[in-house]
């Protein structure tokens, strides 16, 4: 009996699947080596495309709240700046977000900076999201068993859904159930 059948089999024992990404959907190796790498690549580029786009904006203004609270804290010295020119402002974020991820840090305007980047890529077929290949079968098993499946992340809610949406399999989001949610 096969792993799948027999998750599958004691579907009568419980009602929800509760997911993670990293390691249980999704190889760890496409988050540390295909996800960060391409944030790394595109992000001087998105910035200075969107810079006067709303939606960054608001990103812009909670990693300036964060920032300021690290200064607080002693975790930086560094100030992402408000007020100069583009071009120092863009090297201010992007030293920023680079210290973040270096950092590993989980804080809710660098999870949101990502999946707007993400979103880009994707919408532009630049990325496909990698889920395991047995990940699918089981989804769908579960849903017609009539479990409902959830997924628990410290990804952001829109890096989540456009993995899913944008798998090397096709849309899997009509097998996630309710909100997904972000561990920050």
């Amino acid at each position: 009996m096969s792993e799948l059948d027999a998750a599958v089999s004691m579907s009568g024992q419980y009602r929800a699947v509760l997911l993670d990404i990293e390691g249980t959907t999704t190889s760890i190796s496409f988050v540390k080596d295909v996800l960060f790498p391409f944030v790394r690549q595109q992000l001087r580029e998105y910035l200075s495309s969107n810079w006067d786009s709303p939606e960054l904006n608001d990103v812009l203004d909670g990693l300036r709240l964060q920032n300021e609270t690290d200064i607080k804290d002693g975790e930086t010295k560094e100030t992402v700046l408000r007020n100069g020119t583009k071009e120092a402002e863009i090297e201010s974020v992007i030293s920023n977000v680079l210290w973040q991820m270096d950092n590993d840090r989980k804080t809710g305007s660098l999870k949101r900076l990502q999946g707007l980047i993400y979103r880009h890529a994707y919408a532009q077929g630049l990325l496909k999201g990698h889920v395991y290949d047995d990940v699918p079968n089981a989804l769908r098993a579960w849903t017609e068993s009539g479990k409902r499946v959830f997924i628990y992340s410290s990804g952001s809610v829109e890096a989540q859904k456009l993995l899913f949406e944008h798998s090397t399999h096709g849309d899997l989001c009509t097998f996630i159930s309710g909100d997904r949610k972000s561990v920050v």
